[in-house]
């Protein structure tokens, strides 16, 4: 009996160090971003040729917003571009950390499940940024601006990457 209970105990024990060292590496991987936030951040802010940020150009034009609008929306759409590239580049750590796992010469099916939720976690995080990005422009938008706005968003979200995969997807099939 006293054998038993000393294999459980060290069966526990190693599982510990495991997990902390699985937990470890995951940290490890979302940390290292600290040089590519100050790249992206630099990139956000260097001003195009009439002193403009470049990023959401595109934007402002299909949205027709008017010279009041448009500090407001560099604002909103800074710090939506800030937190999406942060997001976008913890899930592209967490999607190679997976790949690695899966590779492994004995995948660890616990690891495996662990970043497997959090890539979840992380894309949820993400949507979450969208709609609110969505949802401060369009208090920021007179009604002609909302309906370009949800148009724009409808075009995007029926082009997403999943879409693009899917009918990818369909066309590989059909070639067999």
């Amino acid at each position: 009996m006293n054998i038993k209970r000393q294999t459980y105990i060290w069966i526990i024990a190693i599982l510990a160090v495991f997990n902390l060292g699985t937990i470890a590496a995951i940290l490890y991987h979302i940390s290292n971003t600290t040089k590519e936030n100050q790249a992206t951040r630099a990139a956000f802010t260097t001003p195009g040729r009439d002193g403009m940020p470049r990023v959401g150009r595109m934007m402002m034009e299909k949205l027709n917003l008017d010279s009041g609008q448009i500090p407001q929306f560099t604002d909103i759409n800074y710090q939506f571009r800030q937190e999406g590239a942060d997001i976008t580049r913890k899930l592209n750590h967490l999607r190679i950390a997976l790949m690695e796992g899966m590779s492994a010469e004995k995948p660890d099916t616990l690891y495996l499940n662990m970043l497997s939720d959090s890539v979840g976690i992380m894309h949820a995080q993400l949507k979450k940024e969208t709609y609110r990005y969505y949802l401060n422009l369009n208090k920021i938008c007179n009604q002609q601006q909302k309906d370009s706005l949800k148009r724009y968003f409808e075009d995007e979200f029926s082009n997403s990457p999943q879409k693009r995969m899917h009918q990818k997807g369909k066309r590989m099939g059909r070639r067999r």
